[in-house]
């Protein structure tokens, strides 16, 4: 499978290939020569034929995309080193990127809004949730095969899931009678002190037990502890589980990314939230 690839564009980090058929700058070097990095952005989508330019900036890089044309689709306070607001910008480069059925996406917003204190079904007695290591990869990619007909990044490679446990990323899993059942990550920015709450799945066996809520709750304050200031989150905005088990643990709506990202078997629209986890 031919997943995007990173590479540096003037300075920048950015993403991109047919696979999520986009280019996703995720980190800006500096301002000094911001409007030559976006013009060679353009110009690599439009030699590509990508249906997007998707970019995740702090508030010193905003203007900028303001002055391009760039849609901003949604808004983190206090992202960067809790200080600084992130932004999340999109330019669509075909009509067809941009359409959305925005009312489909409200409707689970505004589901898992009102569903922030309902009760849950609690797992057994015999599930237990614990921090994972390289020496559960082979299980853990088990478990995302099981849930996942595509994804963003290569998470079914042996390879990429080690060598981003030994980077930035954080595995949590919750386990019954030692079996892997579910598993979910912290992809965190250390220099930015944020995180990603990401990759979450469970089994369909062990559905609607509040798993995730548990592996979120566990993050949250494994993270606050390590000193990360903001927690955000991409999630399917079609998927109403996701979007609740946010809402529940106090994570607030920023704004949906349109027909965003390759999850799942299709370019599915994302909706971010965002959480202060320490000041």
């Amino acid at each position: 499978m031919d997943y995007d690839q990173l590479e540096s564009v003037n300075g920048a980090l950015a993403q991109h290939g047919k696979y999520n058929d986009r280019l996703y700058i995720m980190k800006l070097a500096n301002s000094d020569n911001i409007e030559e990095t976006l013009g060679e952005v353009e110009s690599i989508a439009k030699t590509n034929k990508y249906g997007k330019i998707f970019a995740k900036v702090s508030t010193s890089f905003a203007k900028y995309f303001g002055d391009e044309d760039y849609d901003l689709e949604a808004k983190v306070p206090n992202l960067y080193n809790g200080q600084r607001d992130g932004y999340f910008f999109s330019k669509y480069l075909s009509n067809s990127r941009k359409s959305v059925d925005t009312n489909s996406i409200e409707s689970v917003v505004n589901v898992a809004t009102m569903k922030k204190k309902d009760p849950i079904e609690d797992c057994s007695s015999s599930c237990t949730v614990e921090e994972l290591d390289t020496t559960d990869v082979d299980e853990i990619i088990s478990v995302y095969k099981s849930v996942f007909k595509t994804y963003p990044f290569p998470i079914f490679d042996r390879s990429f899931v080690k060598k981003s446990m030994q980077d930035n990323v954080r595995i949590f899993g919750v386990k019954s009678k030692g079996k892997i059942v579910a598993v979910s990550s912290c992809e965190i920015d250390f220099e930015s002190e944020n995180v990603e709450m990401t990759d979450f799945a469970t089994l369909p066996e062990y559905r609607g037990k509040g798993l995730a809520l548990k592996l979120l709750s566990i993050m949250d304050l494994r993270m606050k502890i390590s000193g990360i200031k903001t927690a955000y989150t991409i999630a399917r905005s079609k998927s109403f589980g996701m979007n609740i088990t946010f809402s529940r643990s106090d994570y607030s709506y920023a704004g949906t990314l349109k027909n965003n990202t390759n999850i799942s078997g299709s370019i599915e629209s994302m909706n971010v939230w965002y959480k202060r986890l320490s000041f």
